[in-house]
């Protein structure tokens, strides 16, 4: 095992934590195989992140973050119409859907096995907290002009489902319309209901 500096020790355990998770499941993810992809010792699990679920759990997390972070970047583009930044936000997310590639599949698988897991499942419910909290944002914002029956809250948990939902669908089903096609049809529904 070669000598590293502290961040290079912990971004390659990062790195490793999800190449298992990537090829194995998020079952796999066990310390000894970390350390093994990492090349370091076991106690620098420890050292960098307190235990393998807290390891798990941040490579996870910054692996969705990564993938919405485009997206939460155009809705954060304030001299933008909130509608043009809401499509934009959308095809970005697209877009990054498609550079996903196998990393989107085991996204998915991590996610369905998160419940199991109880601090990836808090770390996600604390991201997801998040990003509806930034949805909820740019819903408010008046100028978007949706009706008043829309509740930001539920309306950006709904928008987090449909992501989710489209991710998952793609990946399931090769026949399926693509995520591009199913989302700019959610998002002419969405500014469709402005005139309700």
């Amino acid at each position: 095992m070669e000598s590293s500096s502290p961040a290079d020790t912990r971004q390659r355990l990062l790195d490793a934590a999800w190449a298992v998770i990537r090829a194995s499941g998020l079952r796999a993810a066990t310390s000894r195989a970390i350390t093994s992809a990492a090349g370091v010792n076991l106690a620098a699990i420890t050292y960098h992140f307190g235990s393998k679920d807290e390891l798990v759990a941040r490579t996870i997390v910054a692996r969705i973050e990564g993938w919405l972070s485009p997206a939460l970047d155009h809705l954060s583009q304030e001299a933008i119409e909130p509608t043009e930044r809401a499509m934009r936000a959308i095809v970005s997310l697209n877009d990054s859907l498609t550079a996903l590639g196998p990393d989107r599949d085991a996204l998915l698988d991590a996610l369905a096995a998160a419940k199991q897991h109880p601090l990836v499942a808090q770390s996600l419910s604390d991201l997801f907290r998040r990003l509806r909290q930034q949805l909820i944002e740019h819903l408010s914002d008046p100028t978007i002009g949706l009706p008043s029956w829309v509740e930001p809250n539920a309306f950006g948990g709904l928008l987090i489902a449909a992501g989710m939902g489209i991710a998952m669908i793609t990946a399931i089903d090769p026949a399926s319309p693509t995520a591009a096609a199913m989302s700019t049809q959610f998002a002419a529904t969405l500014f469709a209901a402005r005139s309700v």
